[in-house]
C-alpha cells in the first residue's frame, strides 16, 4: 500500500533525455516520463488510451500522429 497525492522522486534530471521515453513504475502503476517541448518534464499513465493495455509509446504514432501508440496502426 502506498500513500497517494504525495510527492515522490520518480527519475532524475539526467535520465530523462529530450529525445527518449522512460517507462517506469511508480506506486504499482506503470508511467512513461519524458519532455517536452520546452524542456520540461512531463509524465503520464503508460496505457494504449485506446486499449488499456500496457503499451510502450512511440513519438510518432502511424495512426494518431506524435505522441500515440501504434495499437490500431493499419
Amino acid at each position: 500500500m502506498f500513500i497517494r497525492d504525495c510527492w515522490y522522486v520518480a527519475a532524475w534530471d539526467h535520465e530523462v533525455s529530450a529525445d527518449g521515453l522512460l517507462p517506469r513504475t511508480l506506486l504499482g502503476d506503470p508511467v512513461l516520463l519524458y519532455r517536452g517541448a520546452q524542456g520540461q518534464a512531463l509524465a503520464l499513465e503508460n496505457r494504449c488510451c485506446h486499449r488499456g493495455s500496457l503499451r510502450f509509446w512511440r513519438r510518432d504514432c502511424r495512426a494518431y500522429g506524435a505522441g500515440g501508440c501504434d495499437s490500431n496502426a493499419g
